[in-house]
This record gives C-alpha cells, structure tokens and sequence, in this order.
C-alpha cells in the first residue's frame, strides 16, 4: 500500500506543470503526459528508458524510474504511466 501511495505520488509530480500545481483536470494532465511522452521517446518504440525520460525532460521519472518501472524489464510505457494517472483520478 505505502509503495503504491509513493508510486502514484511520483507519477502526480511527474505530470504536474514546474510553475503551479493548480487544480488540472485529468484530460490536461493526460495531454501534458502524452506530450512528455512523445517528445522522451526518442527512438519511438513505445517505450522509455531511464536516459529517455532524463534527456526528454522528465527528471522525476528519471529520479524514481526503480520504482515507476514496476515490471523490472529496463524500460516504462506509456500505459504504465497512464494505469498511475487513473488510479490518481478514480
């Protein structure tokens, strides 16, 4: 339970704006991942790795990938993030 509170917690962080975490509406919060997401994903294959996410921006998920990754295989998908998103938004 406490790691599944963290993990969503980071995921929160991640999708936030750097300026204000005013209240944002789950499809804006969406649109700022897919964006985040796109741009990161360097090589297109669906997938992020820890330098992906460094390099594209996403410093809190590069910080805490160990724990975003939660399958182990090297890398984090976009549903990965979005699965974190909804259980924020249910």
């Amino acid at each position: 339970m406490k790691r599944t509170l963290i993990i969503t917690a980071l995921a929160a962080s991640c999708l936030a704006s750097a300026t204000s975490v005013s209240a944002i509406t789950y499809e804006e919060e969406l649109a700022q991942l897919t964006e985040r997401f796109k741009k990161s994903d360097t090589n297109g294959d669906g997938k992020l790795t820890q330098k992906e996410a460094k390099a594209g921006g996403m410093t809190r998920l590069a910080r805490f990938f160990s724990m975003m990754d939660s399958d182990s295989d090297g890398f984090v998908t976009f549903e990965q993030l979005k699965a974190r998103l909804d259980e924020r938004h249910k």
